[in-house]
């Protein structure tokens, strides 16, 4: 269509309604683009917008630009658009043909209930990788599910036409997929491979207190963001995975989030930059996942929000966590910081790493330039899985999860046993003089004997005995002295001294590595405790130290160091624990103590004095209670007395040779022989 103007050579070509964007909850904007016109005398255009056909309240002067943005229009009114081109004598076009649009008013989204969380309880969930097409996949569950959230939010990038993912047809049973290319495109698509995660409605409480929330809920919103609330709030920003999981409008469309707090999250659907933004009330399914790694029954999974700006060329995204085979993998963009319609498009996916990008459609321009965004995922081993999340779930694989006991008992009547040995960098096998069901064994302190900065390590851990090893860094040459170690062997679980004093023994398995994960105590203890840790396995052989830090009486963080001068990627691996609250007195037959040194801990011995008179020297045992110095370390004693010790802090030399160390507070537990 042409409009001639008053000036007998500026005219006007098409005038076109191209994009609704979202400005505010209630406010909404509309993009218009016309054809260039060829006159030399060509100066400018002016944009021209109102509530009343050809009555304009709105003109702006856009220069030579052929494509402009209406701001600040209200939802559910009608607005008149329409452009005029003037030349350099001042001539002004008439009217291009007037285009009418009327902002959608949006449907309040519809949540159902959910149940509410439960601390104990099972958990169904399933995940798996499907290759489809633009044709419809049927995907058939390994279980059958009652209320079933499916979500697949990421695609592969064999096919180089941007493209959504369309589900439809969500039952107990099974839901169909397929690849559904932009509508500007031609709809036939190369077979993709696209990751998938059923999952029961409703909010589920792992047993290391990681809450998970999967919810359903409907909207026709695309020129606006709604508020999605969780029944439940979680205990932290979690990361938000998004699937349209019904075809009640047949155009293209993906969803956008923003705004993700641990109540909830907003939402909203985009169509194609040529579309109305008018689109049928669809279902949208979502699982939001607090951040952590671990494990549910044989599935292995690790969620994180890395905080990574994800643009518009392919960045490599390293997981938390080592998986055994390739994982299965979802990803969404956690923020609206880029506007246009867009996905995110995966290649190069590994074990331990994969490649990411924003992926905008082309329906208006050939431009793809994205905005950086964060975004969250979520990988996972295939598999199926109905557990109890209250059973215990403690393995040698990644599950990141304290282990429940069975209940409390009185540690004088109970198995524990307090021992002290000599090692070396060989393997010693240590019996145990007590029957155990599921022991937990702690070493840590190592004696000064050999000066090489080294660490203890543990394996084969049962109920007869364990073996044990002093470890030098990987960078020194592997042989060292007899060390003297004293250890701790107490029954998994929740026991109370006669005099009330508290103890929680347990385990917890990470790949963690330079960064820490939260562990939750099996009960709040009645005060802050000192909390002893040692690796208790060797599915790495690299040399590594625990570190501690933020305890509380509910649990504390934790997290493993390589020497300095390593790759910090290191395979799970179980973490035993003792925490126990400060006090002096009688266990198992020995007198005790139990504290902490305050932060006066350095790379230089200082001697700490004991509250106890022991009448002979006891059994040392110590850790460090803080992260104060980052660099790997551990803590070493010297001239042990019944009335003192000496400590330090040993840092590794791999990548330098300083060693100085910013103070630390240590814990210790000393008993008598």
């Amino acid at each position: 269509m042409s409009l001639f103007s008053k000036h007998a050579r500026m005219y006007m070509w098409f005038c076109a309604l191209i994009v609704v964007q979202t400005l505010s909850a209630h406010a909404a904007t509309v993009t218009m683009s016309w054809n260039q016109n060829a006159e030399d005398t060509l100066a400018g255009y002016r944009g021209y917008c109102g509530e009343t056909s050809y009555d304009y309240t709105i003109i702006d002067d856009v220069g030579e630009n052929t494509r402009h943005t209406m701001a600040n229009l209200e939802e559910g009114k009608t607005y008149y658009f329409a452009a005029t081109a003037y030349d350099i004598y001042g001539t002004e076009s008439d009217f291009s043909e007037e285009i009418s649009y009327t902002v959608p008013a949006p449907v309040p989204s519809t949540q159902e209930p959910e149940p509410e969380p439960a601390q104990e309880g099972t958990i169904a969930l399933e995940t798996g990788e499907v290759s489809t097409d633009h044709n419809w996949t049927h995907v058939q569950f390994d279980q059958t599910f009652s209320n079933p959230v499916v979500v697949a939010n990421l695609l592969s990038f064999d096919g180089t036409d941007p493209s959504v993912i369309r589900l439809r047809n969500v039952s107990p049973t099974g839901f169909d997929i397929r690849v559904q290319e932009w509508d500007y495109l031609d709809g036939e698509h190369a077979v993709e491979k696209i990751g998938y995660i059923v999952i029961e409605k409703g909010t589920h409480v792992l047993p290391d207190g990681t809450r998970i929330n999967a919810g359903i809920f409907t909207t026709n919103t695309t020129t606006s963001f709604e508020k999605i609330a969780f029944t439940t709030s979680l205990n932290t920003k979690p990361v938000i995975i998004t699937s349209i999981a019904t075809v009640a409008g047949e155009d293209g469309v993906t969803g956008r989030i923003q705004n993700i707090t641990a109540d909830g999250f907003e939402y909203c659907m985009q169509e194609q930059e040529t579309g109305n933004q008018a689109h049928a009330t669809e279902t949208i399914m979502y699982i939001a996942w607090e951040e952590s790694e671990g494990s549910i029954g044989n599935i292995s999974f690790d969620v994180k929000n890395p905080q990574d700006l994800i643009a518009d060329e392919f960045q490599t995204i390293q997981l938390d966590s080592n998986f055994e085979d390739t994982p299965v993998l979802l990803a969404e963009m956690q923020t609206y910081n880029g506007q246009d319609p867009a996905t995110l498009r995966y290649t190069n996916k590994t074990n331990s790493s994969f490649d990411l990008r924003a992926y905008e459609e082309k329906s208006l321009d050939p431009e793809m330039e994205h905005a950086n965004e964060n975004i969250g995922y979520l990988a996972f081993s295939i598999g199926s899985a109905n557990v109890d999340t209250t059973s215990d779930t403690s393995t040698d694989d990644d599950t990141g999860t304290t282990t429940p006991d069975d209940g409390t008992s009185n540690i004088d009547t109970a198995s524990m046993e307090l021992g002290e040995i000599t090692a070396d960098n060989n393997w010693k096998t240590i019996h145990f003089s007590k029957t155990y069901t599921d022991p937990v064994v702690i070493a840590s302190g190592l004696s000064y004997a050999g000066t090489d900065p080294s660490t203890i390590r543990i394996r084969n851990v049962s109920p007869d005995g364990f073996e044990i090893r002093v470890q030098e860094w990987d960078y020194l040459d592997g042989p060292h002295a007899e060390e003297t170690l004293g250890y701790i062997v107490a029954e998994r679980g929740m026991h109370t001294l006669q005099d009330g004093t508290r103890i929680c023994a347990g385990t917890v398995t990470t790949s963690k590595t330079n960064s820490f994960g939260a562990t939750t105590f099996i009960e709040e203890l009645p005060s802050v405790p000192v909390v002893l840790a040692c690796i208790t396995s060797t599915n790495d052989t690299s040399a590594v130290a625990t570190r501690i830090k933020n305890i509380s009486r509910t649990g504390f963080e934790t997290g493993m160091q390589e020497q300095e001068k390593s790759d910090q990627k290191h395979l799970a691996e179980t973490l035993s624990y003792i925490a126990w609250e400060k006090s002096s007195g009688t266990c198992d037959g020995h007198r005790y103590e139990v504290g902490t040194t305050g932060q006066i801990v350095d790379q230089t011995f200082n001697t700490f004095s004991f509250d106890t008179a022991f009448d002979a020297t006891p059994i040392f045992m110590g850790s460090l209670q803080t992260y104060a110095g980052l660099d790997p370390s551990s803590l070493r004693f010297d001239s042990l007395s019944d009335q003192d010790v000496s400590l330090m802090v040993e840092e590794e030399q791999s990548a330098d040779n300083e060693t100085g160390h910013t103070a630390e507070n240590a814990g210790y537990i000393v008993f008598e022989k």
